[in-house]
């Protein structure tokens, strides 16, 4: 099942008990329980059937005329088929753009801060990593700090300073990579007792700031408790791709293989085979430069 089904049901599976209530309370309210003309478990049949004919037109017009759904399925979409592609990122940044014009961005930061860190992603998976600070750098921490207040927004601080410590590690950074991590600490201590999206995020946060400080054993810590948190395709590959470049930093090359090798076994998404492709590239320029030296 594609995004765009899957997203589309998620929409209806949330509208339609919504409207039905609605739709019974107002029956109750304006024709005491007569609007459909029958009574009992007919009435409650009846209604349901009509709150899921609403709940259906009502996400059909939003994917066919809101802008804003529309941007989010063709991005997913994308990222969904062809990974970290320019194409995604085309789609990202037409977004970003809509939203910016909007003279509003306050009102759509979420989305902005979402789409931003996946377009950084996408420029480190290529190896572009001054486009990827420059993409990052787009979103202050002010302005998460001032639109993002919900609970549920501690996601996103994780993924933004996630992203900045993957840069930290990209280039070597320690010095970074203590700063980012000292403003992230507030957010990260959130992890243990939030999503298991929010732990994954945040350990693997934990494990690039290890190996950019060189403590590979600690690194190595946190890409095995991703493993803890489940088995699904985004949660193993997340760790196998930490241990890789643990065991790639460590110089143990047969155990880096052994990472990459699982990691792409268990890819099917478009993002996760061109992460593993990248994956291998980098263990192999990193065999021939230990072979050289």
């Amino acid at each position: 099942m594609n995004y765009r089904t899957k997203y589309f049901l998620v929409l209806l599976i949330v509208m339609w008990p919504v409207l039905s209530l609605f739709i019974y309370l107002i029956d109750d309210l304006i024709t005491k329980g007569n609007l459909t003309g029958q009574t009992g478990s007919m009435r409650v049949l009846i209604t349901a059937a009509v709150g899921l004919l609403l709940a259906f037109l009502s996400v059909l017009y939003s994917f066919i005329f809101t802008p804003a759904t529309k941007a989010q399925v063709k991005i997913f979409t994308e990222l969904e088929s062809t990974g970290l592609s320019d194409s995604f990122i085309n789609a990202a940044e037409a977004e970003i753009n809509r939203l910016i014009g909007t003279g509003k961005l306050y009102k759509f930061y979420r989305p902005f801060v979402q789409y931003t860190c996946l377009i950084a992603n996408a420029y480190t998976n290529k190896g572009d990593i001054p486009t990827a600070m420059d993409k990052i750098n787009a979103v202050t921490l002010s302005d998460m700090q001032t639109y993002l207040k919900n609970p549920g927004d501690n996601r996103l601080f994780l993924s933004y300073f996630d992203m900045q410590m993957d840069i930290c590690e990209k280039i070597n950074d320690a010095g970074r990579a203590e700063n980012v991590m000292s403003i992230a600490a507030p957010y990260l201590e959130k992890c243990e007792n939030s999503t298991i999206t929010d732990k994954l995020l945040g350990y693997e946060t934990f494990c690039l700031y290890h190996m950019t400080r060189n403590d590979i054993d600690k690194a190595l810590e946190y890409a095995n408790r991703c493993f803890s948190l489940g088995s699904t395709e985004s949660i193993t590959f997340v760790g196998y791709g930490l241990k890789s470049k643990c065991y790639i930093r460590a110089k143990q090359f047969d155990k880096a293989l052994e990472a990459i090798n699982k990691a792409e076994s268990i890819s099917r998404k478009g993002m996760y085979k061109q992460i593993a492709g990248t994956m291998r590239s980098n263990y192999e320029k990193a065999l021939a430069a230990a072979g050289n030296s």
